[in-house]
């Protein structure tokens, strides 16, 4: 989805214009990793600083882990689905 998203700011300068004034800062990407060149433009291009990417099942209700926006290093952001949350083993 995010792919499809920075495609059609790139096909569309008139949009990618008028979402540089987006108050977009947020958003969840499920279900895999997500690689750190993509996360790098996501970050430039849609303003997604704050991304967190979550996996987990509908038995768990339903994320198990994820990653955390505020950790530093892009690689260990961008290299798994991040860590078990509280009360997960």
């Amino acid at each position: 989805m995010f792919t499809a998203c920075l495609e059609l700011l790139h096909h569309n300068p008139e949009l990618r214009e008028k979402f540089k004034n987006s108050k977009l800062r947020t958003g969840i990407a499920a279900g895999s990793s997500v690689r750190e060149e993509l996360m790098q433009r996501i970050e430039r291009e849609l303003g997604l600083n704050e991304l967190t990417i979550c996996y987990g099942m509908t038995e768990t209700s339903p994320v198990s882990v994820m990653t955390h926006h505020s950790e530093p290093d892009m690689e260990m952001r961008t290299s798994s689905v991040g860590t078990a949350l509280d009360n997960v083993e």
